[in-house]
């Protein structure tokens, strides 16, 4: 029942623990960042998806300006950026705070799949050992069945031949039985006979 089971749930498994070991190396990742920025004040590190995307794209368009002197649309680059960077800065503590309070709820859940994790590997384990090593008994018993199924089978072929010579001896018994009762009853018939015809011709004398 479980040998076709197993690979089935294996194969699951195996994506489930290819995306639990992916999410750990990213929490591995985030959690390298937090104790950076706590040795040394890092704020672009806590910047959103959003705010990477657009320094990202400033930064792009700074190196395309390097080679001009175009004065005004690099005070105007430097503005944007000062626009973006502003809040990653000034909210820096907060998001810090954030940032530490999210990453020790990422932990529970973490612990919580290790948990789901270690408790599918024992589960897995008792299923496997509680039919694993059978085979070669189970291939035995069906070897014993097998010829003690051709045993029987000769053994009832005996019995057939045996029941067959037993009602044989019976029926002959009965057929001599009956055959002697048919001789009583007609030597009682002839004898019955007999007397009955003694009466008769006694009777006719008396008169």
């Amino acid at each position: 029942y479980y040998g076709p089971l197993l690979p089935v749930i294996d194969a699951k498994f195996k994506k489930l623990e290819t995306q639990m070991r992916q999410s750990l190396e990213q929490r591995n990742s985030i959690r390298q960042g937090l104790i950076a920025i706590k040795d040394m004040a890092r704020p672009d590190l806590l910047a959103t998806e959003k705010e990477s995307i657009l320094l990202n794209k400033i930064d792009q368009i700074e190196r395309s300006l390097q080679p001009y002197h175009a004065v005004k649309p690099k005070l105007r680059i430097k503005r944007l950026r000062g626009l973006v960077s502003w809040p990653i800065y000034t909210s820096y503590e907060q998001r810090l705070l954030s940032a530490n309070s999210n990453f020790r709820r990422l932990d529970d859940v973490f612990a919580t799949l290790k948990e789901q994790y270690d408790s599918y590997t024992r589960l897995r384990r008792a299923a496997t050992q509680s039919y694993s090593g059978y085979n070669k008994t189970i291939k035995s018993l069906r070897v014993r069945i097998e010829n003690i199924l051709k045993n029987t089978e000769s053994v009832m072929a005996r019995q057939g031949v045996l029941l067959e010579g037993m009602a044989e001896t019976e029926l002959v018994k009965r057929r001599e039985k009956l055959n002697e009762m048919q001789i009583k009853a007609r030597f009682a018939m002839a004898e019955s006979y007999d007397r009955a015809t003694l009466k008769r011709s006694d009777g006719g004398r008396a008169r």
